[in-house]
């Protein structure tokens, strides 16, 4: 991921969105959290969650260094399951100003 852009992970589910009650996305670097992204922030349909992260987020970041992503899901059935922890190496960019 390079910083100040505006990344979209995508969440390939084995099972539809539709049986989902809660989930949230967890960024993390140096061993803390990042972000957390919240339902309300992402987007869900078919079997796939999409998170978009800001320039801002991104920023957050520091480049050179390995983040960790993990999707964690609250199913309505009450059970709770987890994806596999991803990463992404942070790079970084040039131009760091917010663009608008």
């Amino acid at each position: 991921m390079q910083r100040a852009t505006t990344p979209t992970h995508v969440f390939t589910l084995p099972f539809e969105a539709s049986l989902i009650k809660e989930y949230r996305v967890t960024y993390q670097q140096n061993g803390s959290t990042v972000l957390k992204k919240t339902e309300a922030e992402c987007k869900k349909s078919g079997n796939e969650i999409r998170v978009t992260l800001t320039q801002e987020e991104t920023m957050k970041f520091e480049a050179n260094k390995t983040m960790f992503i993990q999707l964690r899901v609250l199913m309505a059935d009450g059970t709770v399951t987890a994806s596999q922890i991803m990463t992404d190496l942070v790079t970084d960019c040039l131009d760091c100003e917010v663009l608008s």
